[in-house]
């Protein structure tokens, strides 16, 4: 198989996918810009008149840095609120694993070593 056959092949999905889901926008991510050009800016005939009607639902990136920027953007996280979160998503494994093991006639207290070394 060549190389970008691959990609040749999913893109009928992407389109298919994209005009059955209207409500969605449709990220295909290809490098192989040989057959699809680089990005969403004018493609081939055929593959021209695939998108037609799909306007700017079917996006095009030729990387996965760029699909995690558009759908993942960096943001600025304060150390104290994280700290803050992980400490409570840990409180409630913890309470929700010792009911679970309560419910077995288990119910006791158990150790948790952080990476630091630290027992809780």
């Amino acid at each position: 198989m060549k190389v970008g056959a691959r990609d040749v092949a999913i893109w009928p999905t992407a389109v298919e996918y994209a005009r059955d889901n209207p409500e969605e926008t449709v990220y295909f991510v290809s490098s192989n810009d040989r057959d699809f050009t680089k990005g969403s800016a004018g493609y081939p005939s055929p593959m021209a008149e695939d998108v037609a009607d799909l306007g700017k639902r079917l996006v095009h990136l030729t990387n996965l840095e760029e699909l995690l920027e558009t759908i993942a953007p960096s943001v600025a996280a304060d150390e104290a609120d994280v700290r803050g979160l992980l400490e409570l998503q840990t409180t409630f494994v913890a309470d929700r694993s010792l009911q679970a093991w309560g419910s077995l006639g288990k119910r006791s207290q158990f150790q948790v070593t952080t990476q630091d070394g630290e027992r809780a």
